[in-house]
């Protein structure tokens, strides 16, 4: 008796000893994993990266410094301090080199042959005023700039983006808490966008917009992506998907299959969007890749390489449903 009594008590603290090693073991490695996940967050929001730009230099275009000074009534001395401020705030958020290099405060609409087209039928007196969503909104500096610039109503003018954080720091960034934009967190790829956030906009913008948005996807996203931009275009002549996007001379694939156009690849895709969703009318769709190369400037990062170049498009309806030509 006493032999098996020292053998289970031996036993015991054997087994004690080796679920304190097992437990031990599993807390060093719990704390390995931890200070990988903290490398790898540090490393994500890293300030070394090489899209993130140190001086502002000359990247704030005069547009949007008129903007910031005159629409969100910062001082002029203190612009450069406040995008400083705002860059590094959305950067906590998501490090996207749009953000680290300060394109987020860009005017892209402004260049496009088609601008004073757009502000014309924003600023048409009607019972029920047109309406524009800018796609990939990110700041909604767009929507800021047509108010400002173009004296568009803001209640005529919509923004989605993906990150929220977006949405919520533009208010912060332009200093316009009590302004009528209408800005909505969605992703266009979800099954169910118009099942939820935009199931009261199907059919509803005269004009709709996209700024360096269209080259994140691969071509059967871009597919997805273009469908959806038909559903909530108006039913009618006259209506508008204009943008620019990273372009590729001959078109094809880039990192993780995003999909790079040109003229060509770009009518081939809405030939594909028309047969897929039957859609009829008459459209005009055209583009213009302008290519840059190695004499773009280093705040340029997205246009290098090779037939890169920067590529700017518009889709536009010219007839009502029922015809059936397409044009490039």
């Amino acid at each position: 008796m006493y032999t098996i009594g020292t053998t289970t008590a031996t036993y015991r603290c054997l087994k004690d000893q080796y679920y304190r090693i097992q437990k031990d073991f599993r807390t060093l490695l719990d704390m390995k994993s931890d200070a990988v996940a903290s490398r790898m967050v540090a490393d994500k929001f890293s300030t070394s990266k090489p899209w993130y730009f140190t001086t502002l230099g000359n990247r704030l275009g005069s547009e949007a410094r008129e903007m910031l000074e005159d629409y969100s009534r910062i001082p002029s001395a203190e612009v450069d301090e406040h995008v400083y401020k705002m860059r590094d705030l959305l950067w906590s958020h998501t490090p996207y080199p749009s953000i680290g290099n300060f394109s987020f405060l860009t005017l892209r609409l402004m260049d496009h042959p088609l601008y004073p087209r757009i502000v014309s039928t924003l600023s048409t007196p009607s019972s029920s005023p047109p309406l524009l969503l800018d796609l990939g909104c990110c700041v909604a500096q767009e929507l800021r700039s047509l108010a400002h610039h173009a004296s568009i109503p803001t209640a005529q003018l919509y923004g989605t983006d993906y990150n929220p954080s977006f949405l919520k720091s533009s208010y912060k960034i332009f200093n316009d808490e009590d302004s009528n934009y209408t800005l909505i967190p969605a992703n266009i790829l979800d099954p169910n966008f118009f099942q939820i956030t935009f199931r009261h906009l199907v059919h509803k913008f005269s004009i709709i917009h996209a700024a360096l948005f269209m080259h994140l996807f691969t071509w059967e996203q871009q597919l997805q992506v273009c469908e959806n931009v038909v559903k909530l275009m108006i039913d009618q002549e006259g209506a508008l998907f204009v943008g620019c996007m990273v372009g590729k001379r001959g078109g094809g694939e880039a990192e993780q299959g995003r999909w790079l156009h040109d003229e060509d690849s770009w009518l081939r895709l809405w030939g594909e969007v028309w047969e897929r969703l039957g859609t009829t009318g008459s459209w005009k769709v055209q583009g213009e890749l302008r290519e840059l190369g190695d004499v773009a400037g280093d705040d340029s990062i997205y246009y290098r390489g090779e037939g890169i170049g920067l590529f700017e498009f518009s889709v536009e309806r010219t007839g009502e449903s029922g015809a059936s030509s397409r044009t490039s």
